[in-house]
């Protein structure tokens, strides 16, 4: 029987993989349970929710450990998708939020001792310091190459081009009070050091990174997407009033400060708590000031509440239209659309064939794609489309041999496109002079020479136009919809553009559109 397995194997030529990649490469030394454990925390792991996107066969896993593993310039690098940089993220998640509340705290004044307050602050910019090395030392996803980077020069590179300049502005708080405890500044009477103490706010540029963890969260968990659509959309509410607040009270204490009035320490909490009660609620609470530049602040963030607070109902309301609009409106959108159009005077031809065109586009279902796309995940998104590419354009013989990586990005430039029966896809005169890729997702068209003369007819899965625009070399005189058909088209700079890092497969892709040009020149 061992005999009949292994002659299986290499009969399909694969790799039995029963046994874990990291097993395989760690099985020498002291210590081989410990280093296969580390191992699995910082290489790639499957039951990261990233990793299921980019990597979706077992068989390109276990390269990219491999990959990973053996490759000495690698062995320092964390990898991205590893289970030690998804819970790091979901760890400094919490840390953002932890440095949000201790700076609203800070503002409050609930701390008599400022000493106790920089205490905090010192902590969590700490951690923050750790944050910043640890970017040093973490891969990240190229979707430029379609590969996962892990030298560390480029690693390096990125990181300095992207957010290194804020997250180094992030921390210069507690560098100052430091120097403030060694006594470098003045810290009650410089205003260097009141200027550096509110910088840990351009932290909020980092709220891309807060909302991907929340996705990545809801992927590992498997939750309701519209679930977290709505924890995302309450907390960013929740972040700006944050911010809000905070901007508000700076404001307050430099325009006491400026014109030397005292504000007792029950005054300051009363007047905090008034001015978040009216951000919450945004309406008018109890006169709280009669200085004009009080007035005029209280005025201003209002409206900033109040513009706040309508971005927080509209997209309640839209998710609540996408859930439970009823669904005999679809046939009220017919009917108004017709009613228009022959209020319009247009003509009775003319009509039947707009009708036709929604019809065949909606299939009696009226949608807004724009909702779909606002309530479906991205990752849900890319792999209905490449479930579709695969499975209506699988014979095509221009993407059929493509990886997963390559035809993601094609299906994300592809432009649909309806066609009704009789309609120049290609006109004679044009020639294709767009250089375009036509994929027939659904339909049939007819192909047509120079002279006219019909040359074959295409259908589902099929495509044309590639001998033009690849080869640059006129065939096709022009192209027409023989029945209804939807198409994707492409165009040839942006397959180019994704090839430009696989030569290989640029080359491949020419070489057979002219070896299709040659079967059709001779037929």
């Amino acid at each position: 029987m061992e005999d009949e397995t292994r002659y299986l194997h290499s009969r399909c030529q694969l790799l039995h993989q029963d046994e874990e990649m990291i097993n395989e490469l760690i099985h020498t030394g002291i210590f081989i349970s410990f280093r296969r454990n580390i191992w699995k925390w910082f290489t790639l792991d499957k039951n990261h929710p990233n990793t299921q996107l980019y990597y979706q066969s077992e068989t390109s896993r276990r390269e990219e450990q491999k990959r990973h593993i053996t490759l000495y310039k690698y062995r320092l690098i964390i990898h991205p998708f590893s289970l030690h940089n998804f819970y790091w993220e979901i760890f400094m998640f919490f840390t953002y939020i932890y440095m949000l509340v201790v700076y609203a705290l800070d503002d409050m004044h609930i701390f008599r001792r400022a000493f106790s307050i920089n205490v905090f602050k010192l902590i969590g910019d700490s951690i923050f310091l750790l944050d910043v090395i640890h970017f040093f030392f973490q891969g990240y996803y190229s979707t430029e190459k379609s590969k996962t980077v892990l030298l560390q020069k480029h690693i390096i590179e990125h990181y300095l081009k992207t957010y290194f300049l804020v997250d180094l502005i992030a921390i210069s708080p507690s560098i100052a009070i430091i120097c403030d405890w060694l006594e470098y500044i003045d810290g009650e009477n410089s205003p260097i050091f009141l200027l550096v103490s509110i910088f840990g706010i351009v932290r909020l540029l980092r709220i891309p990174r807060w909302l991907n963890v929340i996705d990545l969260f809801k992927s590992y968990k498997d939750y309701p997407h519209h679930i977290f659509k709505a924890a995302k959309i309450i907390f960013i509410y929740v972040v700006c009033l944050f911010v809000s607040y905070t901007a508000m009270i700076i404001l307050f204490n430099n325009i006491y400060a400026v014109k030397h009035t005292h504000l007792s320490f029950s005054a300051k909490r009363y007047l905090v708590a008034t001015m978040i009660i009216m951000l919450a609620a945004v309406g008018s609470s109890e006169h709280l000031d009669t200085y004009i530049y009080t007035v005029e602040v209280i005025i201003v963030f209002t409206i900033a509440a109040f513009v706040l607070q309508m971005y927080l109902y509209a997209n309640i309301f839209r998710m609540w239209n996408i859930f439970f609009i009823a669904r005999n409106k679809i046939f009220n959108h017919f009917l108004e659309i017709q009613h228009y159009l022959q209020s319009q005077g247009i003509p009775i031809a003319l009509r039947n064939r707009v009708t036709n065109f929604i019809d065949f586009k909606f299939q009696i279902r009226c949608y807004d794609e724009e909702d779909i796309n606002y309530l479906v995940s991205h990752v849900l998104r890319q792999r209905v489309m490449l479930h579709l590419a695969r499975k209506h354009l699988g014979n095509c013989r221009l993407i059929q041999n493509l990886p997963d990586r390559i035809l993601f990005k094609l299906v994300a430039k592809f432009n649909s496109e309806i066609y009704l029966p009789n309609d120049f896809i290609i006109a004679p005169d044009s020639r294709n002079k767009h250089h375009n890729i036509y994929f027939i997702y659904f339909g049939r068209v007819a192909v047509y020479d120079s002279k006219g003369s019909e040359i074959c007819h295409l259908e589902d899965g099929e495509s044309f136009g590639e001998e033009d625009a690849l080869c640059r070399y006129i065939n096709i005189g022009s192209v027409v919809a023989v029945s209804a058909c939807e198409l994707f088209r492409l165009r040839i700079k942006d397959l180019f553009n994704i090839l430009e890092d696989f030569p290989d497969l640029k080359d491949t892709i020419i070489t057979e559109a002219r070896e299709r040009q040659l079967r059709l020149s001779e037929a």
